[in-house]
């Protein structure tokens, strides 16, 4: 029988674990970009986004979208701008990122740019990242996202925050 080989380095292939998914503590009256999302628990080893996106108006490549990822470090702090991200075009952005799911994150069955003002109502499988533009390989440990949307004038009109632990393909807990 051959030994498996699972070597413990500081980054490669990963796999995501959800911790947690809030909306941000905004003191913008304005927020025209509400992610009223939440994470639940689907099964016993499944999660997914809950909740619902209202859009007071459209989403669109006028706005700006920005990515800030902290840390923990190793007593138990967070570091932010480990990774920072910002992109003009907000809706191509978030489009490019999510790929084919994208509509089925806001739960309709064509989803284009602009995205029409309303309520879209979100249940969306966090297996469904598999499938989205992102890194092949990343540093191990515990990140927190900060995802905000800012117009022209530089005001934050909608934000959300995810916890998540990047873990190996092999670990069933974030124990790194």
């Amino acid at each position: 029988m051959k030994p498996l080989l699972r070597p413990n380095l500081p980054s490669g292939e990963y796999k995501l674990i959800f911790k947690a998914v809030y909306k941000c503590d905004l003191m913008n009256i304005n927020e025209t970009i509400q992610l009223n999302i939440h994470l639940s628990q689907k099964s016993s080893y499944g999660t997914e986004y809950v909740g619902n996106v209202t859009l007071l108006e459209p989403l669109n490549d006028d706005l700006d979208v920005n990515v800030n990822m902290a840390v923990m470090d190793k007593i138990g702090g967070w570091k932010p701008n480990a990774y920072v991200y910002s992109s003009n075009k907000a809706c191509s952005t978030v489009k490019r990122f999510y790929g084919r799911t994208f509509h089925t994150f806001l739960g309709i069955e064509h989803a284009e740019c602009p995205v029409a003002k309303g309520v879209y109502n979100v249940r969306y499988d966090t297996k469904n990242f598999e499938n989205t533009f992102k890194p092949a390989v990343f540093f191990y440990g515990k990140y927190r996202f900060k995802q905000f949307y800012t117009n022209k004038q530089n005001t934050v009109v909608g934000c959300n925050i995810a916890a998540v632990d990047v873990v190996r393909p092999w670990d069933t807990e974030g124990n790194y």
